[in-house]
């Protein structure tokens, strides 16, 4: 990893693990005795209680991340100090952000909940949106930071502001298996229907790639794709995050879906950086204008994402044990 904000290549990612339920947590963790890690819990998040990199682990963050946000002029760092807790929004998008049996907020974004909110003193309290009110949620206060997967966009900036990135997301086409369409030239017809979840930035993505097909956005209803229009064969094809593939390909299975990148359908176990369609920069979303507060966050992920650091590790991990995510 580099010392400047990761671009995490999914090209990296070896083939994929078992997906034992994990989540997020805070403070140290403890093995359990005889059968693997025990889950650690804080409030409504979870984390593997097992000594991994990138692992939460309470009072880990070095003196100059805990110096940035102390000394932060920043009305938002004063708000959720004087409150006790950091109100983090969240967004469905496994492995980054996915709530397993328990019922708790598990992933990359859930344990980045409870570290955070660790520095700066308070407790995490996590609470999921919709991605096309991620926004406004920062814009009226009642999210504090959008830690979702979410995509750095010009569109986006005009109304909230970015933190550095810390990872950087390709997307890929998905059809049904039993359809015809096998490359990005077959889905760029005027008789294809595309759709795309509200919210995303994957409109854009087709106007540029699949310019002919008739495109749609539509509710996504709690689903990482809205698969439902591919199994009713209300639409052709629909598109999502290539690192989601894992998850995508065994979740949805009656009728089996598939991914189509730039060379077709994706046959690998994760789709190469190469095969995926114009990776978005992912960073968390900020209030306007609160330079303190962005100063304090920015510290946070230039720590976090250099040689070795936990919030890298803590992608890498979720990334090659996709499985925990796909229950």
């Amino acid at each position: 990893m580099r010392t400047r904000p990761t671009t995490r290549s999914l090209a990296t990612v070896a083939a994929l693990a078992g997906f034992a339920l994990a989540g997020c947590g805070g403070g140290s963790s403890t093995p359990a005795s005889g059968g693997g890690p025990a889950p650690v819990k804080w409030g409504n998040a979870e984390t593997v209680a097992a000594d991994r990199a990138g692992a939460v682990k309470a009072g880990a963050a070095p003196s100059s991340v805990t110096s940035a946000c102390t000394a932060a002029k920043s009305p938002k760092i004063a708000a959720i100090r004087k409150a006790g807790t950091l109100n983090w929004g969240i967004g469905i998008s496994p492995p980054f952000g996915f709530t397993g049996t328990s019922s708790k907020w598990q992933g990359v974004e859930a344990e980045n909940a409870v570290e955070l909110a660790d520095i700066l003193g308070v407790k995490p309290n996590i609470v999921a949106y919709d991605y096309s009110v991620m926004t406004t949620a920062l814009q009226s206060d009642k999210a504090d930071i959008v830690g979702a997967q979410l995509f750095d966009t010009p569109e986006r900036r005009q109304v909230i502001d970015f933190s550095q990135p810390y990872y950087k997301s390709g997307q890929v086409y998905y059809v049904l298996e039993s359809s015809p369409y096998n490359t990005i030239d077959d889905l760029n017809k005027s008789s294809i229907k595309f759709v795309y979840g509200t919210g995303g930035a994957q409109g854009g993505l087709a106007k540029k790639y699949t310019p002919a097909a008739h495109s749609q956005e539509v509710g996504l209803q709690g689903q990482l794709i809205p698969y439902q229009f591919l199994a009713t064969k209300r639409a052709d094809a629909t598109m999502g995050e290539a690192a989601a593939y894992p998850v995508l390909v065994k979740k949805f299975t009656n009728p089996r879906v598939v991914a189509i990148g730039k060379n077709g359908r994706i046959t690998a176990d994760l789709p190469a950086q190469a095969e995926t369609l114009d990776p978005f920069n992912v960073a968390f979303g900020l209030p306007k204008g609160d330079a303190g507060w962005k100063s304090c966050v920015d510290a946070w992920v230039s720590w976090g994402t250099a040689s070795g650091g936990p919030l890298g590790a803590r992608v890498d991990y979720w990334l090659k044990n996709q499985d925990k995510a796909a229950g």
